[in-house]
């Protein structure tokens, strides 16, 4: 409400109507709004079942190009097929909220749902899926599939925390979705509970503990 009331004084002043915004003085709360929720592996195989009994089967397609390309959901929605380089493998983004175009690599399970999709040859502009909003459809999955708290957008966390995982670097996972700086990023890389098993693991006095790479670190975390 803070910021709001701010954003309308600035305007004020913009428009000669204030000669300063009082807002600026006032000290700001401090705001911790990272939120930790991504779809774990075994909720996943339940998300796609239930996707797969809903009427409407664009769901799902969307729901797999969010989980393996890290995209918005109105990035994915605003896709036309211009924006398909099947011969490069690649995805245009544009319109983004950075304000910059971006491309993002497709696996084959992209290429897979991107080849189930019906398009009208000649019409580069059509756009892949007809829709501007899921959120009806998305509700309805998630209660079949017995998820909670799982919002659309947790998918771009699943993404990048997957990636991090990996041992993807985040200043590349930050090209993938778009990030302007590393700080972003960071706040969708979260530690997994299998993850954080693992560094745990090497604080046992039985296990050496040293400064190895992810292949020595698996196998150090596993006795071998």
């Amino acid at each position: 409400e803070f910021e709001l009331l701010s954003r309308i004084c600035s305007m004020a002043v913009d428009h000669g109507h204030l000669a300063e915004n009082p807002c600026r003085r006032v000290r700001k709360f401090r705001l911790d709004n990272r939120r930790e929720r991504y779809l774990t592996r075994d909720e996943e195989p339940r998300l796609l079942k239930a996707a797969d009994g809903y009427s409407r089967k664009y769901l799902k397609a969307i729901i797999v190009i969010a989980l393996n390309t890290g995209m918005r959901r109105g990035e994915i929605l605003n896709l036309v097929w211009a924006d398909v380089d099947a011969t490069r493998g690649l995805l245009l983004v544009s319109n983004t909220k950075s304000g910059r175009d971006r491309y993002v690599p497709i696996n084959e399970a992209v290429r897979n749902v991107l080849g189930g999709l019906s398009r009208c040859e000649g019409d580069e502009e059509a756009r892949l899926f007809e829709i501007d909003w899921i959120e009806k459809g998305w509700r309805r999955i998630c209660r079949e599939a017995g998820i909670r708290n799982l919002r659309f957008h947790d998918l771009r966390h699943t993404a990048a925390t997957r990636m991090s995982e990996a041992g993807v670097r985040e200043t590349t996972i930050a090209a993938i979705l778009g990030h302007a700086g590393l700080q972003m990023t960071a706040r969708y890389t979260h530690a997994t509970d299998e993850t954080v098993r693992k560094a745990i693991e090497m604080l046992d006095s039985k296990v050496p503990f040293q400064i190895c790479s992810n292949e020595t670190f698996e196998q150090t975390a596993k006795g071998t």
